[in-house]
């Protein structure tokens, strides 16, 4: 949500930075008032490319983070599967009880 926030605000900062590019060259301004725009444009600029590029980073960190948790999701996935099997594998093996206590008694061992 972050990500496309910051999507939704690059056309704005795009918008301050031509709005300041019109003042400068409408002329109507001093040299003092044109180096200041440029200069917090400039800085905007900045800040805003700063922004986006560790914004990135921080998306491609979780990123990875995330992989590694469903790294670690499937194979523990895998390992309860393996356990299973050879639960099953056991159980097949077993000899089935004869009389009531027996069944009793296996499905006890079952559990």
């Amino acid at each position: 949500a972050f990500m496309m926030e910051l999507t939704a605000h690059q056309s704005s900062v795009g918008n301050v930075l031509q709005a300041g590019n019109q003042l400068i060259a409408q002329g109507n301004l001093s040299e003092e008032e044109e180096d200041e725009i440029r200069e917090q444009m400039t800085l905007l600029n900045s800040r805003w490319e700063n922004l986006r590029v560790a914004s990135m980073d921080r998306q491609s960190r979780l990123h990875e983070v995330l992989m590694d948790l469903q790294q670690q999701q499937l194979q523990q996935l895998s390992d309860w599967l393996t356990q299973t099997e050879g639960r099953i594998r056991k159980m097949e093996k077993e000899s089935i009880a004869g009389d009531m206590k027996g069944y009793v008694a296996q499905i006890e061992q079952h559990k």
